[in-house]
């Protein structure tokens, strides 16, 4: 037979019926080889991952305890039961299994024995080959390190992903890397024996030396999946079930409708119910009964919608749901034609009158139902009137109908309702590549239908007197063009009301869009997920298992677990820092050095109490480390979780500018988490593994919105004129590294505790920019803008204001703009910004300007400033305070705070006194009625300060010529928009001075008379402001209308009204979960696991807000129940309720806004790590 090629998407097609497997594994030197028969196998997606578990004292465990193993499995077949038992029934420890049972064997996918050799190497990426060819010589090399066996009808070539070890028993997360199968096995569709064929069936295993046998089913279709024609035989195949459904539904119905008007709601519900149940069953194994264009609309938009359902399609699919539909209104009029006509007759009905809709209810709905409008007993009294329901009233009643509709269907389909191997077949069954279809779909409950079935009867009951509980586009237009055509004319189509088809349209549609909605983003959080389904089977499976495991193994063989442990393989890129080897020999890992013949050895801990630390040994010698290579950019430090130290290292960086004599700086684009194994890992109770998996995804996910940047070979957090004074006296960029900006200093103090200042590498959140060559007169020359946002006090808006008792302050950005002339020449002008240096806080209360506390302790607001001051002065020399905040109201309260501590602490301090100078310029009202000319006034207050403090100049020589002898230190309230405006006055005016352009310092303080210059210094401040403002704020600046063009826009005014918005809803509903990744990132918090889950729910949950607002809708309902009692219908009074509650809704959310209260308070989220002063509220006001 000859063999065919497996990709990864049929992966979990053959393992559906969860064969029994020989797993065949060689040792890392080729020397020896193990089979073990194992059956516990579950894909988790349709992409050739899968998990199997092992009792870990089996002699395969030496072989499979560790990432990056290749291992295949063999599916054996009918003939074969005695071997299986017998490979599963002893132990490779006592014997070679492959002599014992003489099982032939060959390379997978039935290559010759002879052509297997543990002598080729996997190919690098330093070869520059594509990543076709870099995958294609990795599969080769897998293939020849591994056996398989040749009487198994399907080789799958594995690779261990990672391993975890589970009360005796090793999880392994896999891989498949190719396939391979007898093409007997395939039908196109499925891995089963093929009609016609002399071949047996391959093994399940049922227990207890059971076995039972996949043979094929008249139901499995058998076409070929490679032709274009039979994939679409299939296709028609689905959509026609989708039509005969519809049909079979319709007509079924229509037994309770035409000629029996006189049944009763509950006989019409149960024809109704029966119907919808038996159409199901009809149209599952096509389609997924696709019925109702409303629920084929709602699955299609949801992103929780089936693996491989055919979105483009949808179209098709309405369409013939429409066909079906109007097929089985013409079968209703053929079979029941005169039936009505005799029900016609009776009651003297013409058709085409207005009360012909009595007899044309039986195709197409109306409301209210005419029965209940047209007499056609004795008294002949009509019950409601044509006009008591609106066509509003209509679509919200079909709505709401239909929205409960589809919410009954996606529960009851979704396979997350289902665990274990139901929960995976139904939803990594999807099609993979351009010539395979989805598997058939059957409801993932096997009681669907019969709920669906029920749900519909419910409604119809509750509905039928109202609008006819329609529910479906398709089941009401279709029979209304039927009867149109047959005589009812206008009172079918469009109906008694011009517009009243449409009802049955948008209703249902609405209703449907609304109800997919209500699920995926309410319901399906709260389900079970699929790793959480996979856990829980894969421990069924392992308990009901664990004497048939111990007959099939008596080994004794104790667990080794090494440094691959739980590591994932990773794609390497770009320059690399360091390298990281799993050793296969000792428990530890191995971090290789790039450029020195030195590697780094990281033991496996003995605690996971981090008051222990880590051993850590410096190696030279690397010859015996052997392992699994994985290359990475950088070291980020460890992070100490639940489960104990993970090792972050950046796997993906990018280059961002070349800088200072071409030093590279990269941004981090990616973090991994590597644990570092332990002796004795921990077990972890179900809600801290919860919580480990929320911390790894606080630290990894969207890192690179973190603007971390690294270079190897420039000190990026000091300024050139720090990095001049060092002279080379101080050793490498990590040990002379600024604290202010070393942001995972905390998270390296193990290597840095040690003096292994080769491995760290510092990190910072920064804006790093490089314009292009830039020309003016003579002088050629480039602008490098690096601005580093200080990690000691560090926050978002309202969750960290003022000072601390260390004098660091809240958002401190120190921003430099270098100039890098061609010949060599080199200037920097520095100027910092920071939050007002006293204790004070304005925390988050759904008011759009929260309140402002201050501490109200002067002594302490004096101590915390002269740290401060002192600090400042030692690095940058005298500083100029700037202070923007209003003179009004609480700014006003707050600036004569910061003016009143700086006085005090002048007049205690003589050095303080001759170095700070504060200017307070009321940016709001100088510049009232966009006089942005009044900024002049500004730069005359601080010229000569500014002037004197000069710049840094170093010649080509590497002289330095000057210094810059002061800073200016600005600052508003939030350190933002009116910072960013008046720093790039500043900066504007620096440059002139490092151009040697001292005569447009005497022109106009906005702008520039070098058009090409003014240009580019617009839009790199521009950027430089949008930056620092999503770093603290969560969105761009204000303002940088007038940043980047010298003038305030109309656009920008808009612009400045949306990122206002969006900053209230940040600030209020996502600061709380930012500030709590930066306390991740910065190392601030610490886990452990004796205290309880930081991630409760804090204050006001969304769900008792929603629970509050039914509550106020019921309340309103009862009431105008009472009111209007006898005097409206029920629908109307809902809808006024409704209208009120949104009124109320609206009114309450005006006071947040205006003055925020203890709502407000509860409804913010905030900071669950670490609480943070920015949020205090009880200091005096």
């Amino acid at each position: 037979m000859d063999w065919l090629v497996v990709n990864k998407g049929m992966l979990s097609r053959l393992l559906y019926p969860n064969p029994v497997c020989l797993l065949s594994v060689r040792s890392n030197d080729g020397t020896s080889c193990n089979l073990m028969t194992i059956s516990w196998i579950t894909a988790i997606n349709n992409k050739g991952t899968f998990i199997c578990s092992m009792n870990a004292t089996r002699h395969t465990a030496k072989f499979m305890n560790q990432a990056g193993v290749i291992f295949v499995l063999n599916v054996p077949v009918r003939g074969m039961e005695e071997l299986v038992l017998a490979i599963g029934g002893c132990s490779g420890a006592d014997v070679d299994k492959i002599d014992a049972f003489n099982v032939a064997v060959c390379a997978p996918g039935g290559g010759k024995l002879e052509d297997l050799s543990n002598k080729d190497q996997v190919p690098t990426k330093k070869q520059k080959l594509s990543k076709q060819e870099i995958a294609r010589q990795e599969i080769i090399h897998a293939t020849r390190q591994s056996i398989a066996l040749r009487d198994c009808v399907s080789h799958l070539l594995c690779r261990v992903d990672s391993v975890m070890e589970d009360e005796g028993h090793l999880l392994l997360r896999c891989s498949q890397l190719a396939g391979w199968t007898r093409q007997a096995y395939w039908n196109g569709y499925n891995f089963i024996p093929q009609d016609g064929t002399d071949v047996e069936p391959y093994l399940t295993f049922l227990g207890s030396k059971v076995f039972g046998y996949v043979v094929p089913a008249d139901s499995v279709p058998t076409q070929k999946a490679t032709t274009f024609s039979c994939r679409s035989g299939r296709w028609h195949s689905s959509v026609g079930r989708n039509s005969l459904g519809r049909t079979a539904s319709i007509a079924t119905s229509a037994f309770t409708s035409p000629g029996f008007v006189n049944l009763a709601v509950e006989h019409v519900a149960f024809g109704w119910g029966f119907a919808a149940m038996l159409a199901t069953f009809i149209a599952s194994p096509g389609s997924g009964a696709h019925l109702n264009p409303a629920v084929t609309l709602a699955i299609a938009i949801s992103p929780h919608s089936p693996s491989g359902f055919p979105k483009h399609k949808v179209p098709a699919y309405m369409l013939f749901q429409l066909l079906g539909a109007t097929f089985a209104g013409l079968a209703v009029y053929l079979m029941f034609g005169s039936a009505i006509a005799r029900f016609e007759n009776r009651l003297h009905l013409v058709r085409g009158a207005a009360n012909s809709s009595l007899s044309a209810v039986a195709f197409g709905a109306s409301f209210p139902h005419p029965l209940l409008v047209y007499a056609t007993g004795e008294g002949k009294l009509a019950i409601w009137k044509k006009d008591d329901i609106s066509v509003p009233s209509a679509v919200f009643l079909e709505a709401l109908a239909t929205l409960v509709f589809v919410l009954v269907q996606r529960v009851v389909h979704h396979p997350l309702q289902s665990t274990g191997v139901d929960a995976f077949t139904s939803s990594t069954a999807g099609a993979q590549g351009n010539n395979e279809e989805p598997p058939p779909r059957m409801p993932a409950t096997p009681l669907a239908p019969l709920y669906v079935g029920a749900a519909l009867a419910a409604l119809t009951m509750v509905m039928t007197p109202f609008t006819q509980a329609c529910l479906n586009p398709a089941r009401d237009f279709g029979p209304r063009v039927i009867a149109a055509m047959a005589g009812w004319g206008s009172i079918a189509f469009p109906g008694e009301q011009s517009n009243s088809c449409w009802v049955y349209f948008i209703g249902p549609m609405i209703g449907g869009v609304v109800g997919s909605m209500l699920f995926d983003f309410v319901i399906v959080p709260g389900l079970q997920t699929r790793d959480e389904a996979a856990a829980v089977w894969m421990r069924h499976q392992q308990i009901e298992g664990e004497a048939i495991l111990e007959q099939l193994e008596k080994s004794q063989m104790t667990l080794h677990i090494t440094g691959a442990g739980g590591f994932k393989a990773l794609e390497t890129r770009g320059r690399h820092d360091c390298d990281y080897r799993d050793s296969l020999q000792d428990d530890f890992l191995v971090i290789l050095h790039p450029v020195h013949p030195l590697s780094l050895q990281i033991p496996r801990s003995s605690s996971t109490d981090t008051s222990l630390g880590l051993t850590i040994k410096h190696l030279k010698n690397n010859q015996h480390v052997h392992g699994r290579r994985m290359a990475f950019d950088a070291i980020y430090g460890i992070f100490w979780l639940l489960r104990g130290p993970y090792l972050a290292v950046v796997t993906h960086s990018k280059l961002v500018v070349k800088g200072v004599d071409d030093a590279e700086i990269r941004l981090v684009q990616k973090l991994e988490l590597l644990l570092i194994p332990t002796q004795n890992l921990p077990t972890l109770t179900p809600q801290q593994e919860q919580d480990e998996r929320t911390y790894i995804d606080m630290i990894t996910t969207d890192i690179e919105a973190q603007k971390l940047h690294f270079s190897r070979d420039f000190d990026l957090s000091h300024t050139l004129q720090r990095i001049a004074a060092f002279d080379g006296k101080v050793g490498s960029i990590a040990e002379r590294a600024d604290d202010r900006f070393f942001w995972n200093k905390s998270l390296c103090l193990a290597f840095i505790e040690q003096k292994l200042f080769e491995w760290v590498t510092p990190m910072m959140q920064a804006h790093v920019e490089l314009t292009e060559q830039l020309k003016l007169k003579d002088k050629s020359f480039r602008i490098l803008y690096i601005s580093r946002r200080s990690c000691k006090r560090q926050g978002m808006r309202f969750t960290m204001r003022g000072v601390d008792d260390d004098g660091n302050v809240a958002n401190f950005v120190e921003t430099e703009q270098i100039c890098l002339f061609d010949d060599g020449r080199q200037t920097s002008f520095v100027q910092i910004r920071g939050s007002i240096p006293v204790f004070w806080s304005s925390p988050a209360t759904m008011k759009y300007a929260p309140k402002v506390y201050q501490g109200g302790d002067m002594e302490r607001d004096v101590a915390a400033f002269q740290k401060h001051a002192y600090e400042l002065m030692s690095l940058y020399g005298r500083v100029l305070l700037v202070n923007l905040i209003d003179k009004k109201k609480e700014q006003l309260k707050l600036g004569e705070a910061m003016a009143k501590t700086i006085a005090d602490a002048a007049t205690k301090d003589s050095h303080i006194l001759a170095a700070v100078r504060l200017v307070w310029f009321d940016f709001h009202h100088e510049c009232r009625n966009m006089k942005w000319e009044n900024l002049e006034k500004l730069i005359k207050q601080v010229d000569d300060d500014f002037l004197d403090h000069g710049y840094f100049c170093k010649g080509a020589d590497g002289v330095v010529v000057s210094n810059q002898s002061g800073v200016v230190r600005t600052n508003c309230m939030d350190n933002l928009d009116r910072t960013n405006v008046v720093q790039s006055l500043f900066g504007r005016r620096s440059l002139m001075l490092q151009l040697n352009e001292t005569e447009a310092l005497q022109g106009n303080v906005l702008s520039s008379p070098f058009e090409e210059l003014e240009c580019t210094f617009k839009r790199v401040w521009g950027n430089n402001a949008d930056a620092i403002s999503l770093f603290y704020a969560g969105t761009g600046a204000l303002k940088t209308d007038f940043t980047r063009t010298g003038k305030r826009t109309k656009k920008g005014a808009l612009m400045d009204g949306y990122n206002s918005c969006l900053r209230y809803i940040i600030n209020n509903f996502r600061d709380g979960y930012r500030q709590d990744v930066l306390d991740l990132l910065l190392g601030r918090y610490s886990t452990s696991r004796s205290r309880m889950s930081p991630f409760g729910t804090q204050g006001e949950s969304l769900e008792s807000a929603l629970a509050k607002v039914m509550g106020l809708v019921l309340v309103f309902f009862l009431v105008e129940t009472y009111r209007t009692s006898g005097q409206s219908f029920i629908f109307e009074r809902v809808f006024r309720s409704v209208l009120l509650t949104l009124l109320i809704c609206a009114g309450v959310f005006t006071v947040l806004v205006k003055k925020g209260n203890s709502l407000g308070k509860k409804l913010v989220r905030l900071p669950s790590l670490c609480p943070q002063d920015g949020c205090m509220t009880t200091w005096k006001r």
